[in-house]
């Protein structure tokens, strides 16, 4: 089975373990640039594709085809409740990347994780599928991808909410009015 996962990873709990029983299946590992060394630091092949972007699809020559995608989102909601937030610390924290990957994702119905909490669940789905086991159908398999789309895309619209609420607040406390009309 040539199938890949693309990973990006701010948080790198339980990554190592995660992305090891996934090559010991036979996935291709692909990760942007601190994920992909990180993993290849701990002993396990990742391709750095951090050059490619998710709006070419990353359909390319030599690129397998990503059946799954695991994005977790800069911690946001930390950043806008620390006392040394910033402006922009804000925009730095506003994982862009991160949502495009992860919108990608769902529109292509591939296996799509936030969070490493997902890890296990997913592992144990794929193990299952991969040994097509006897209770494994089409429409349990669609509920699954289902599941983990509405996780996933409520996942950017939190992170989307936390970051427009502190642009909001920030330009209410700058006169945004006057920027506005000016």
């Amino acid at each position: 089975m040539h199938t890949a996962i693309l990973l990006s990873a701010a948080d790198k709990q339980g990554l190592v373990p995660f992305a090891g029983s996934l090559r010991a299946l036979g996935w291709n590992l692909l990760g942007l640039r601190g994920t992909a060394e990180y993993l290849n630091g701990e002993g396990i092949p990742t391709r750095d594709i951090s050059r490619l972007s998710p709006s070419m699809e990353l359909i390319q020559p030599g690129v397998p085809r990503i059946d799954l995608v695991y994005a977790d989102l800069f911690p946001l909601g930390k950043e806008v409740t620390s006392r040394s937030c910033t402006l922009a610390s804000v925009t730095e924290k506003t994982d862009v990347d991160g949502i495009i990957l992860l919108l990608w994702a769902t529109k292509g119905r591939r296996f799509v994780l936030h969070s490493h909490k997902q890890f296990l669940e997913v592992t144990q789905y794929i193990s299952d599928q991969w040994r097509r086991s006897p209770d494994w159908n089409e429409y349990k398999h669609e509920k699954f991808i289902s599941a983990l789309v509405g996780k996933a895309i409520g996942a950017v619209v939190q992170h989307l909410r936390v970051a427009a609420n502190y642009h909001w607040d920030y330009a209410e406390g700058h006169d945004y009015k006057a920027v506005q009309e000016g």
